[in-house]
């Protein structure tokens, strides 16, 4: 006589299972490589560290806990180990000094959503690929006209302190555009309007919401969440954002692409990094979406870096106003109101490039932004 044995059982066992199996790897004696794992916060069993990081800005609960555990801490995603670096010095240690060993990239569920193919430099392995888009990058940056950069930089600084002059209360989008600009005239020929670099940044910010870890769900230690739908999880709406950005991000870097090969057909492009870009695609063996990515990734690595420390500078003399007037009494005495900054040698301005030197900004990156005008 044979019994019934409801469905729901069944799945019971199969949800079961990986966590048992999990659980005996877990309470079986560590090896001694695993005694050398950093501090940190105390995991529990399954879920490790999961359930404390933060849906949003989780890099704020990094920083705690790197004040309770230290500049390295370890963290446990579920049965995987992540080690979190919250220090410059850590990461010049690891990444830097010992990159052959810490170059490579791991599988970020969420680029498999958004870009279309192994295509961005970021999120490669460092293999053939890698090192081939990396060699463009550098060669072309190796052979830029520097005077022709510094022009257009003093046009976009000149056009900066206008508006910061004239609508001071949008300095954020003004310096944004300003940054934004140089690149997309060094890499595709054209004009930074605040349309089309309001466009990129907004891109952008999604871009680095979605990288957040608690953005999405986490694929990569809880595989079956990828047919769980996602109204049924805290994570909704991850898809619709996933697809949406795709779509913006590609449609702009193919947008871009497409107006600088129309330049350089009409001959007002030929200096760019899209024309070095063209000339090497036959011999590198680029596809189109691989070069319009390539030329994105250029302006992505190089807009917002150098503009967010500029921003933090402002900040920092609005918060600090007696070193605001310090640095302000010695660019009156050294520039004053009849020398063009941009003929202002960094050595002479000891002060104010200490300032610049405290956000990690190299001072002659910005002796073309230094006026009178704008420190007041």
């Amino acid at each position: 006589m044979s019994s019934f044995v409801p469905p729901t059982i069944y799945l019971s066992l199969l949800l079961l299972l990986p966590s048992s199996i999990y659980l005996i790897l877990r309470l079986r004696p560590r090896r001694p490589s695993t005694l050398n794992f950093p501090p940190g916060p105390a995991p529990i069993p399954i879920l490790g560290n999961l359930h404390q990081i933060p849906l949003q800005k989780s890099f704020l609960q990094f920083a705690q806990w790197s004040r309770e555990h230290g500049p390295i801490i370890g963290l446990h995603l579920g049965p995987q180990k992540v080690v979190v670096l919250n220090s410059w010095q850590a990461v010049r240690d690891l990444l830097d000094q010992r990159g052959a060993i810490y170059s490579s990239r791991p599988d970020i569920p969420i680029v498999q959503h958004v870009l279309p193919g192994d295509v961005h430099l970021v999120f490669m392995k460092h293999d053939r690929t890698w090192r081939r888009a990396r060699k463009t990058i550098v060669d072309f940056l190796a052979g830029a006209d520097a005077d022709r950069l510094l022009a257009v930089q003093d046009a976009e600084s000149t056009q900066m302190v206008w508006e910061l002059a004239t609508a001071p209360e949008e300095y954020y989008a003004h310096v944004m555009r300003a940054f934004g600009a140089v690149i997309l005239a060094e890499v595709y020929g054209l004009r930074g309007t605040k349309e089309r670099t309001r466009r990129f940044f907004a891109i952008q910010d999604e871009w680095a919401a979605l990288l957040d870890p608690g953005a999405m769900p986490p694929f990569e230690v809880f595989p079956f969440l990828r047919w769980v739908p996602d109204w049924m999880t805290p994570w909704r709406g991850w898809r619709t954002r996933a697809e949406l950005l795709k779509g913006r991000q590609s449609g702009l870097y193919k947008e871009l692409f497409e107006e600088a090969m129309g330049g350089i057909e009409k001959g007002t492009g030929d200096e760019t990094f899209v024309k070095r870009l063209l000339e090497d695609q036959e011999k590198e063996g680029y596809t189109d979406v691989e070069l319009a990515y390539i030329a994105g990734f250029l302006m992505e690595g190089g807009a917002d870096t150098t503009a967010l420390a500029l921003l933090t500078f402002i900040v920092a003399m609005a918060a600090y106003p007696e070193i605001q007037r310090r640095v302000q009494a010695e660019v009156d005495r050294v520039i004053g109101e009849e020398v063009m900054p941009a003929s202002i040698s960094s050595k002479t301005l000891p002060y104010l490039k200490a300032c610049f030197w405290e956000v990690s900004l190299p001072m002659d990156s910005l002796s073309l932004y230094i006026s009178s005008a704008n420190l007041h």
